[in-house]
């Protein structure tokens, strides 16, 4: 997410004063990422054709609803972010004993 008001490339999607949760609205867009990526075009960043995704439909909680799922999906991201560096500690930690282990 991006606070700047203006874009210069055109595989930014910009939202020009949002009436919405932008936490919400980010999270609703990575849920259609998987579904989207296959449109993209070939290349270092995936650009989606306009005509794909212009008349996708957005089904908007009221904004206090939109808060409350934003704020889930930042805890879930966060525990998720943090158990996955736990996971990388142990493999760490696994690689450093087997090594020891099989000298």
């Amino acid at each position: 997410m991006n606070y700047i008001k203006t874009g210069v490339h055109d595989g930014f999607l910009i939202f020009l004063n949002p009436k919405f949760n932008k936490e919400f609205m980010f999270q609703w867009l990575e849920m259609y990422r998987p579904s989207w990526q296959k449109y993209g075009q070939p290349g270092s960043q995936v650009n989606l054709n306009s005509e794909l995704v212009k008349n996708q439909a957005v089904s908007f909680p009221d904004i206090p609803e939109q808060n409350q799922i934003s704020l889930f999906a930042e805890k879930i991201d966060n525990l998720i972010t943090l158990h996955q560096r736990k996971l990388e500690k142990l493999e760490e930690l696994k690689k450093g004993l087997l090594q020891q282990m099989f000298v």
